[in-house]
C-alpha cells in the first residue's frame, strides 16, 4: 500500500450509540463498492485506503448523507478526515499517515469532511474547499471538503424517488410485539422508522435481559421497501416463521418473513416473555 488516501471516521459516542453497528455495516458496504480496504476499527474509530481522492471523497459524502449517521435528534455522527498516502516503508507502516489523519479529524464537526492540504491539491473539480482559519498554523492547514449545492440537489431528487408519494407505490412495514402476543408493548419499523434495535443494553431500542443476549445484539431495518433482519452477535437469532420450519441467523442479514417470532441467543417458546412477535403489513396509509 504505497500510496492513495487513507480516511479516518470517528462514531460519535460508539459504544452507547444503538446505530453504530448498522452504520459500521453501511460504511463496510460502501467502502468495498468502492474497491477500499477496512484497515481497522478501534474504539469508533475506522481507518480505510483507497487508491485515488475521488473514490474517498465519494464515499466519505455517502457516510454522511445516510440516515443512519444521524441521532435521534437529527445530530451528525460522523466526522471524517482523508489524507493521503505517501511512499511507506515497512519499519515506519501508517503510523505517520495516521498521525496526520488524527490531526485532521480534531479540526472536524461532526458532520464534516476535512482534508488535509497535500490531499486537497488531489482533489477532482467536482469539490469545493474551505480553510479551516484555526488549522494555519506554519506550514500545516487543512481544509473543509465541501460538495456543490447542484449534486447534493441533484441527490435529495434521486431520494424522493422513494418516498411513498412518488408513483403511490404500495409500502411494507412490520408490527413487533414484546413480551408476549397480548399485552406487549408494540414498537413498528418502516418507512418513516427505519430501524430497531435490540440487545441487552439498555441503549436499545428492544432491551432483553438474558446472559445469552449480546449488548448490541442485532436490528431490524426497512431497506430497499424490503424488511431485513440483522444478526451481530455470538449466540444468534431464532427465527420462528408462522409458515415454514424454523431457523437459526448467525452473523448475517435476512429477509423477515410474513408473519411469527424470533428470540435472541437463545430457542424459546412463542409464549416467553423474551419472544418478539412480527407481523408484516403491506397498504399505502402507512
Amino acid at each position: 500500500m504505497a500510496y492513495g488516501i487513507i480516511m479516518l471516521i470517528e462514531i460519535n459516542g460508539f459504544n452507547h450509540n444503538r446505530l453504530a453497528f448498522p452504520l459500521l455495516d453501511v460504511i463496510a458496504g460502501l467502502i468495498e463498492g468502492k474497491s477500499g480496504d477496512m484497515v481497522s476499527t478501534t474504539a469508533g474509530k475506522v481507518v480505510c485506503h483507497f487508491r485515488n481522492f475521488a473514490d474517498a471523497a465519494d464515499v466519505a459524502f455517502r457516510i454522511q448523507q445516510d440516515d443512519r449517521a444521524y441521532g435521534v435528534n437529527g445530530a451528525p455522527q460522523t466526522r471524517i478526515s482523508l489524507h493521503d498516502i505517501a511512499t511507506i516503508k515497512e519499519s515506519n507502516g501508517l503510523a505517520p499517515e495516521l498521525k496526520m489523519s488524527v490531526k485532521a479529524l480534531s479540526f472536524a464537526d461532526f458532520g464534516e469532511v476535512v482534508v488535509s492540504a497535500s490531499a486537497a491539491a488531489m482533489k477532482p473539480g467536482a469539490y469545493e474547499l474551505r480553510l479551516i482559519p484555526e488549522s494555519a498554523e506554519g506550514n500545516v492547514r487543512f481544509f473543509e471538503l465541501l460538495k456543490p449545492a447542484a449534486v447534493s440537489s441533484s441527490e435529495e431528487c434521486t431520494r424522493a424517488l422513494h418516498t411513498p408519494e412518488a408513483g403511490g407505490a404500495l409500502e411494507r412495514w412490520v408490527q413487533l410485539t414484546i413480551g408476549g402476543i397480548r399485552g406487549g408493548r408494540k414498537l413498528s419499523v418502516g418507512n418513516r422508522n427505519k430501524i430497531v434495535t435490540f440487545g441487552r443494553s439498555e441503549s436499545n431500542d428492544i432491551a432483553v435481559e438474558s446472559e445469552m443476549v449480546s449488548r448490541y445484539h442485532g436490528y431490524i431495518e426497512y431497506r430497499d421497501r424490503k424488511i431485513h433482519i440483522v444478526d451481530k452477535s455470538k449466540n444468534g437469532i431464532f427465527m420462528f416463521p408462522h409458515y415454514g420450519k424454523s431457523y437459526r441467523i448467525c452473523h448475517e442479514s435476512k429477509v423477515l418473513p410474513a408473519q411469527g417470532y424470533f428470540c435472541l441467543g437463545n430457542s424459546l417458546a412463542g409464549n416467553s416473555s423474551q419472544a418478539i412477535h412480527f407481523t408484516t403489513v403491506i397498504d399505502n396509509n402507512h
